[in-house]
């Protein structure tokens, strides 16, 4: 089964490729992905096509933080519905559980834990 993540992951990829003088429509359809895969967050696109775009951005831009400065256009809303539940709950770390056991609603291509030390 394809790893799949929702559109939302690309959330400000436009403009952090016009930041770096890049074509993100051509890049998008080298990765084999269109515009209107952006257009609705709750899309659910291939993870190694949205590796692909990013390391092409990074290839062709020579910013080797170009993940970097796609996440900083993210708030803790772009993650949907986990945000939500994580709002709610009384703690931090109640939080950050609650958002590990439902990353997968937002990309099944990542495992995380929480680890006590």
């Amino acid at each position: 089964m394809t790893p799949l993540v929702r559109s939302a992951t690309l959330t400000g990829f436009e403009q952090v490729a016009r930041d770096l003088g890049l074509d993100a429509r051509r890049l998008l359809q080298r990765a084999g992905l269109a515009e209107r895969d952006l257009a609705d967050p709750d899309t659910w696109i291939s993870a190694e096509a949205v590796r692909e775009l990013l390391e092409s951005a990074a290839r062709e831009s020579g910013a080797d933080d170009v993940g970097l400065r796609l996440a900083a256009q993210r708030r803790l809303g772009h993650l949907g519905p986990i945000a939500l539940i994580a709002r709610g709950e009384p703690t931090v770390r109640a939080a950050l559980e609650a958002m590990t056991r439902f990353l997968r609603s937002y990309n099944d291509s990542v495992a995380v834990a929480i680890d006590e030390d």
